[in-house]
């Protein structure tokens, strides 16, 4: 899943599950304003987004990290991938709010919610 081993003091330990969601949850973030600002290299176009953005609907969901990355993602770039994507990102947006009951399974209460507020922008 990509957690990395931490070091304390003499221990080694994997990083938490909360440690592992703020550090994804960052990763994602900085993904995203690459992206929408078209830094390299991300500098051609919003394909790469396109593809991220339906690869991780095609995965088997995760508790919590997959709502988180769908979330950080639309509050991010999903304005930027509705202007570009007029006809396909919508298609997208129904994608998540159809498989959500399943997306969500094991995932807390507070992430369903922040997800389907970040879904009530999009139309």
């Amino acid at each position: 899943m990509g957690y990395i081993e931490k070091v304390d003091g003499s221990q080694r330990r994997l990083e938490t599950d909360d440690e592992f969601l703020v550090r994804m949850n960052g990763l994602i973030r900085l993904f995203c304003k690459l992206l929408v600002n078209r830094i390299p290299p991300f500098d051609k176009d919003l394909s790469f987004g396109w593809k991220w953005c339906s690869d991780v609907l095609n995965l088997p969901a995760r508790p919590n990290i997959t709502l988180i990355l769908l979330r950080v993602f639309l509050e991010e770039a999903g304005e930027t991938m509705m202007k570009e994507y007029a006809k396909q990102f919508p298609k997208i947006i129904r994608t998540i709010r159809k498989n959500l009951p399943q997306l969500a399974k094991g995932t807390s209460d507070s992430e369903i919610s922040r997800l389907q507020t970040a879904l009530e922008k999009f139309p």
